[in-house]
């Protein structure tokens, strides 16, 4: 069924489940606003902060698709994807220009590309210089001295310190206009999945180089506890500064907040387990309830129990009782999220676990009273 398959697609106003779709379009017409163009150019790193599963990277999607494409032109560039390559900032870089100014950078020759690989690299691992070792005879040492000095002193003048080469980037980068004069708009997505090193190498390439150009306007999906753990490894530990570098970089925000839009979530619910309108307000409430909002771990669960339903029908249990569908819903939660829970629920001797367990309770006096689990 295609609305338990885990893909990343563009919402509307028919399959939204999550408010996604307003969101989206709130976030389009705030770009496509020409009142905010001085702001974006100032302010071109905007953050979609969400936890994984929340469904940024379909919000992105839903924008990019969205867009007014005489005012913009956009790229897609999956960061997890090609996180492999031992350089991910430079092959940013060169993914940004493949249509639009590559062909104009490499008129400028194989020394400025070389510059710029450099540049992007040393954001990660630093310039490595290798002196290599003198393989000479004693009595040859002071001429193979005087050589070296020579050839030092030859080239001294013509070595550029890494300033050199990055204020020349910057003075052909910022200058660079895309297709038909229009504004990028360049998503990136799944930042949060990488190594940490490659999400502090790609943030830092970003903000110190490719945000100059404003032209640009970076959007980049992230989960912001997982990028702020990749930071405080870089801080020592420290919560503070690196929430500090975050809001520093990212000054334009937007929090993904699944809100759960009722008609179409019980449209779902029908398609997936064939209940009516009542009973599947019953899931919606049920999920509510746990606090089980997470857009990709509740369609997992659907997914689970989708995949199921057969097997419990042929042993006897009706999957047309909306009680029995809680109650598996409840464990197939517990077997994929609580896991510490489920085990305990499948003990055998789980009856011991109950003896030692109090509830407290109010009689209708108001009074306080106690007693055993296992007497209930």
């Amino acid at each position: 069924m295609d609305n338990l398959i885990e893909e990343v697609k563009e919402i509307n106003e028919n399959n939204d489940i999550f408010g996604t779709y307003q969101k989206a379009k709130s976030i389009c017409d705030f770009l496509e606003l020409d009142t905010n163009k001085e702001i974006l150019e100032k302010n071109n790193l905007i953050a979609i902060y969400g936890s994984w599963g929340s469904g940024k990277s379909c919000l992105m999607k839903t924008i990019y698709n969205n867009l007014n494409q005489e005012k913009f032109n956009v790229i897609w560039f999956n960061t997890w994807k090609y996180e492999k390559d031992d350089n991910l900032a430079y092959s940013l870089f060169k993914y940004i220009g493949k249509d639009n100014y590559w062909d104009k950078i490499k008129e400028r020759g194989s020394n400025f590309l070389s510059n710029a690989y450099g540049i992007f690299k040393s954001l990660t691992k630093g310039v490595e210089v290798n002196l290599g070792i003198l393989n000479v005879k004693p009595g040859e040492m002071l001429d193979e001295a005087e050589k070296q000095d020579k050839i030092i002193k030859d080239n001294i003048n013509e070595q550029k310190c890494l300033w050199e080469k990055v204020e020349e980037f910057e003075n052909e980068f910022k200058n660079i206009k895309f297709k038909n004069n229009k504004r990028l708009v360049v998503f990136l997505d799944d930042l949060d999945r990488c190594e940490s090193e490659n999400i502090i190498t790609l943030i830092s390439a970003i903000k110190l180089l490719l945000s100059i150009n404003k032209d640009i306007i970076f959007i980049i999906g992230v989960d912001k506890k997982a990028v702020t753990l990749a930071l405080e490894n870089k801080y020592n530990n420290d919560y503070n500064k690196a929430d500090e570098y975050l809001e520093k970089i990212f000054s334009i925000t937007f929090e993904l907040i699944n809100n759960i839009q009722i008609k179409n979530f019980i449209k779902y619910i029908n398609e997936i387990i064939g209940l009516d309108e009542n009973n599947a307000q019953l899931i919606l409430n049920f999920f509510e309830a746990m606090h089980f909002t997470n857009a990709r771990h509740i369609k997992k669960v659907l997914r689970k129990y989708y995949l199921m339903k057969n097997y419990l029908k042929n042993k006897g249990i009706d999957i047309n009782d909306v009680h029995n569908i809680l109650l598996i819903l409840y464990i197939v939660i517990l077997n994929m999220y609580h896991s510490d829970e489920y085990k305990y629920i499948i003990r055998k001797d789980k009856e011991k676990i109950y003896e030692n367990i109090i509830l407290f309770y109010y009689d209708k006096n108001g009074m306080k009273k106690q007693g055993r689990y296992t007497s209930y």
